[in-house]
């Protein structure tokens, strides 16, 4: 064990949040409008993540399915108890 470990336990030092981790992955494209998302996924089987306009903090996956792209709302759980912290509608 290295001395810094003894001195700084893990709990003091600060995760990344959610949005610079979702920042880094190919699939997620922030603040996008429902239109756009549309345009981005053309062929079956592509999708993306972005921000809900409607919903700050919530999420949407647009994805391009039987012809045409669906767009499913993935909302914040209030629970405490939530393991995710997340659930679709």
């Amino acid at each position: 064990m290295s001395l810094l470990a003894t001195i700084m336990p893990t709990y003091d030092i600060p995760r990344p949040s959610n949005e610079v981790v979702l920042g880094l992955e190919c699939w997620y494209h922030g603040l996008l409008t429902r239109l756009r998302s549309e345009c981005l996924v053309q062929s079956e089987g592509d999708f993306l993540v972005r921000d809900s306009i409607s919903f700050k903090g919530d999420f949407v996956l647009t994805v391009f399915w039987n012809g045409h792209a669906v767009h499913f709302q993935i909302n914040k759980d209030p629970s405490p108890f939530s393991s995710t912290g997340f659930f679709f509608q």
